[in-house]
């Protein structure tokens, strides 16, 4: 037998507990024959559920939501490429006008309406859905003295750029920020002005 075991640090304590936890306790002291193990099991399940039940971040929260409500279709990025290449803009814009699809998906997010943000919550919310798209190579807002510039590469064609354009500026113009925009065919720059 090795000698280690012998000393052991053991700790004591003293507490009162609830007549319903109490009857739990005595219950399992049944099964595992004294209270100290009863405790000491029981702490250690606690740390090892706390180590299985990881919380979500956002982003994986608002995955699980979308995937509930069947609200996407998944395309491989090529595939994805192909159709934003021979999409109709036209199509889109009136699309965006009509249903406004991201400031949905940002009112969603943070549970208010736009005209209750903060211009600062708004990017922070086309940012999220941009980055929870996973159109982007990178996806930034810049804090300038006067103004935000956004920066969104991807290599998905100028019908991307486009098309992301027009969700920006609908959000943005929802809300009522003024912008200037540039984009190419892998990159869009919208500059957000605070005032």
């Amino acid at each position: 037998m090795c000698m280690r075991a012998f000393f052991v640090k053991k700790h004591r304590i003293a507490t009162t507990i609830s007549q319903k936890h109490w009857d739990l306790l005595t219950k399992q002291v049944g099964k595992y024959k004294t209270q100290q193990k009863v405790l000491e099991i029981a702490l250690e399940n606690l740390d090892n559920s706390s180590k299985q039940d990881p919380v979500l971040t956002d982003k994986e929260q608002v995955w699980l939501a979308i995937l509930r409500e069947n609200l996407v279709v998944l395309y491989e990025k090529s595939c994805f490429k192909s159709l934003m290449e021979n999409s109709d803009i036209e199509c889109q814009t009136e699309f965006f006008e009509r249903e406004k699809p991201v400031e949905v998906s940002i009112e969603f997010f943070y549970k208010e309406p736009l005209s209750a943000m903060s211009l600062k919550e708004v990017l922070d919310g086309l940012l999220f859905n941009a980055k929870l798209s996973n159109w982007y190579d990178t996806v930034e807002c810049i804090d300038e003295d006067s103004h935000y510039t956004v920066v969104m590469v991807h290599n998905l064609g100028i019908n991307c750029s486009k098309t992301t354009l027009l969700m920006v500026k609908s959000a943005l113009s929802t809300y009522g920020a003024k912008t200037e925009s540039i984009i190419s065919p892998k990159s869009v720059f919208v500059k957000v002005f605070k005032s």
